[in-house]
């Protein structure tokens, strides 16, 4: 073992930094996104005009692998340092909510990047909000809290962008103390929230399109030459993963299609990315999708979702209704030895894997006696999903 660590330490590499093919890797410029960018800092601007502090709410909306995380977290780094150039503490703190679900971890998360310790027990979510207005208040100091997949938040339950929002009443000297950005796929997650909460971001929507294939190329372009030795890619390589990505715009998938092309020379010997690397890169990644996410749904969710993944692999077809999705639900019920949740609960759960965008839903066109509700699935195959659902449920 020790001697073949050895001979895989001694060989050479088409790869300089993989890291820089990686999703959390922001680079100091992002191509194609000026605008949005620009679009952005407007908003924030009055942060550092004004002798006080003023909150700022924004939405960032777009396609997977438009850039809006890598955008964001570039944009919280540019307005920290130029914070400092004008003499004011401003913060930018970046939590996914697909990974940090519950309000109160949010909330220990926004203290923890203040550097401030919290004790595992003993504090509920209320009493963190009041230490955090009063680390804020005794440090005059202004956070930018970006809620990345915002859609994960339940917002009919303790509403989180909410209680931020009150942070701000009765300030200090007038000093708002935290401005929120959320980013969401679309728009269809507006519906979930109240009016007062929609009111807050006061309509400053950045939309992101999708990238092109020249834009794609662009950008890979750019991290191939921190990424990969010189002579380990031709620009027609780059051409064909931007073509191939083009079809929904999505840079992360790009990236990963050129990242494992890379690992499949590298693993084969071979001094640089061929097309079929390329192939096989491309037949071993999935777009849009992460399997990852599962895991945070609850058994009753995994047990529902399960239930649609048969429906329409039986179905064979692109919808069914929800009545078929039901007699199925009830037989998964019964092989895992599971109790059925009411009737209420299973709209709910339904509605829950639509806002996570697991499933689609149609309502019938008429009112008709007969008419039903349908479920899909666009993005995902049902065969692939049910495969790790099964995974997961056979190891719970």
């Amino acid at each position: 073992m020790i001697s073949f660590l050895k001979e895989e330490l001694d060989r050479k590499s088409i790869f300089v930094d993989e890291s820089k093919l990686g999703l959390d890797f922001v680079p100091d410029k992002l191509i194609h996104r000026d605008a949005e960018m620009r679009q952005l800092a407007h908003i924030f601007l009055p942060l550092l005009k004004s002798d006080a502090f003023s909150a700022k709410n924004a939405i960032i909306t777009g396609p997977n692998g438009a850039g809006k995380t890598a955008l964001s977290k570039s944009f919280g780094i540019s307005i920290e340092g130029v914070a400092r150039d004008f003499e004011k503490h401003i913060k930018y703190i970046h939590i996914n909510c697909r990974i940090n679900r519950s309000n109160y971890l949010i909330i220990k998360k926004i203290i923890g990047a203040l550097n401030t310790d919290v004790p595992e027990k003993g504090y509920s979510i209320y009493e963190l909000i009041s230490l955090l207005k009063k680390i804020l208040d005794s440090r005059n100091m202004h956070v930018i809290v970006t809620l990345d997949e915002m859609n994960f938040l339940n917002m009919k339950e303790d509403n989180l962008v909410y209680m931020l929002n009150r942070l701000n009443d009765d300030s200090i000297g007038g000093n708002s103390r935290v401005s929120i950005i959320g980013i969401v796929k679309n728009m269809a997650f507006i519906q979930y929230l109240d009016l007062s909460t929609l009111s807050s971001f006061q309509y400053n929507i950045v939309t992101f399109p999708p990238y092109t294939a020249d834009q794609l190329f662009d950008i890979l372009q750019a991290r191939a030459k921190v990424a990969l030795q010189d002579d380990a890619y031709t620009d027609d390589i780059l051409h064909f993963i931007s073509k191939i990505a083009a079809k929904n715009g999505d840079m992360r998938y790009s990236l990963e299609i050129l990242y494992k092309a890379g690992k499949h020379a590298d693993c084969h010997g071979f001094s640089k990315i061929t097309p079929e690397c390329i192939r096989h890169a491309q037949d071993c990644t999935r777009e849009n999708i992460d399997i990852n996410s599962l895991k945070i749904l609850t058994q009753n969710e995994k047990l529902v979702l399960l239930s649609a993944c048969r429906a329409l692999i039986a179905s064979k077809s692109s919808s069914v209704p929800v009545e078929d999705l039901k007699a199925e639900y009830h037989l998964v019920c019964e092989e895992y030895a599971f109790e059925l949740v009411k009737k209420s609960q299973f709209y709910i759960i339904l509605a829950r894997l639509k806002q996570l965008e697991y499933i689609t839903m149609a309502s019938p066109v008429s009112r008709k006696r007969g008419d039903h509700s349908t479920i899909g699935m666009d993005t995902i195959p049902a065969q692939v999903l049910e495969a790790e659902l099964l995974k997961q449920l056979r190891t719970a």
